[in-house]
């Protein structure tokens, strides 16, 4: 599924001209606040900034109060409109080139702290895209379930551990809205997947990032349907989510805090963390022995065991000296290269001549 703001059925009928269904482009929710900019040009014609608003709920948000919405979260599953003003409305069925451009900043991916309390550098991600659209008042209809689909083999007990599955691997189809929460766990189960279940907290939880009691019972009520075993609890540390300025260390604690109580109360042995700051690793491990949560501090690409920053974490862990604490090694912390098919998708986004492979003319 693309990674985009617009689809085959955004383009929706409006009185006030027409509007935009946006998706969140990318695999988890983001605060309204990580919405950098938006503009919005018709059959080539740019939509004046000052004619278009974002509507998230029963709230409509001019462009250039978004980057103060610190607190509002734009749920995964969400599918805010973008409102644009026109004397005259757009009517059903009507064709129209749209072309959206799009920056979000990812507010957990820094890339350097801010200095004099001031905001830090932020992964950006931008979104073009240009896409002839029919005015419609409907989503599109979610495809056909394939069915047929052979049973996984049954574990035995020769194997040397239990299998499980994040639901990260479903974000394309859970971000389109083709499944609730208990939906997927439902298809897991029908595809015969786990028994283990990761989950990532800002993709999955609608009152991130606290995890309430009515997700809570779904959750246990999904669990008990199906036999699933909690494995991994994903959780990110937001430190951009505020433009003007990063979280201080009090609100890195209190917001790691609240995944951790939230993790407990889905019955998860382990939080696999972002941050192992090792002020911050002080003020948490009483935390974590107190709710018997074992810290896992993720290990991916480009980085290796021996990377610099990991060996930095490895002298913290030496340091505090818990059982508790420890790594999660991600496949891509293995790579070598960059993957071909990646390198051929990035050409093809930018426009290059096909990269050709080694050693063939």
């Amino acid at each position: 599924m693309p990674n985009g703001l617009i689809a085959s059925d955004s383009l929706r009928v409006h009185p006030d001209g027409f509007a935009l269904s946006l998706t969140i482009p990318w695999y988890r929710s983001l605060w309204l606040s990580s919405v950098t900019s938006i503009t919005v040009s018709v059959d080539g014609v740019e939509v004046p900034q000052a004619d278009l608003r974002f509507e998230l709920g029963d709230t409509s948000y001019a462009l250039d109060e978004l980057p103060a919405q610190s607190d509002m979260l734009w749920f995964l599953q969400a599918h805010p409109l973008l409102v644009a003003t026109r004397d005259e409305p757009f009517a059903l069925g009507d064709e129209h080139e749209i072309t959206v451009h799009g920056v979000l900043r990812l507010p957990y991916m820094q890339i350097a702290p801010g200095q004099d309390g001031g905001p830090g550098m932020y992964v950006p991600n931008v979104v073009h895209q240009s896409l002839p659209l029919t005015t419609t008042d409907r989503d599109a209809a979610p495809p056909a379930l394939v069915s047929d689909v052979p049973a996984a083999p049954a574990a035995t007990g020769s194997d040397p551990f239990q299998l499980g599955l994040t639901l990260y691997s479903a974000s394309a189809e859970f971000r389109a809205g083709w499944y609730d929460f208990d939906g997927l766990l439902d298809r897991v189960a029908e595809l015969g997947i786990g028994p283990g279940i990761e989950i990532v907290a800002s993709q999955m939880v609608p009152t991130y990032p606290v995890v309430g009691e009515d997700f809570v019972a779904r959750w246990r009520a999904a669990f008990d349907r199906h036999g699933f075993d909690a494995s991994s609890f994903g959780a990110n540390l937001d430190m951009g989510k505020r433009r003007d300025r990063d979280m201080t260390p009090d609100e890195e604690f209190e917001f790691s805090k609240l995944m951790f109580e939230g993790a407990k109360k889905l019955g998860f042995p382990l939080v696999r963390i972002q941050s192992a700051k090792p002020e911050l690793l002080r003020r948490l491990l009483p935390i974590a022995e107190r709710e018997n949560l074992k810290l896992a501090y993720e290990i991916h690409a480009p980085m290796g065991p021996n990377a610099e920053p990991i060996m930095k974490v490895r002298e913290t862990y030496a340091e505090l000296d818990s059982p508790l604490l420890g790594f999660v090694a991600d496949f891509s912390s293995t790579m070598h290269s960059m993957s071909p098919t990646l390198l051929r998708a990035v050409s093809r986004a930018l426009g290059l001549a096909p990269l050709k492979t080694p050693g063939k003319s």
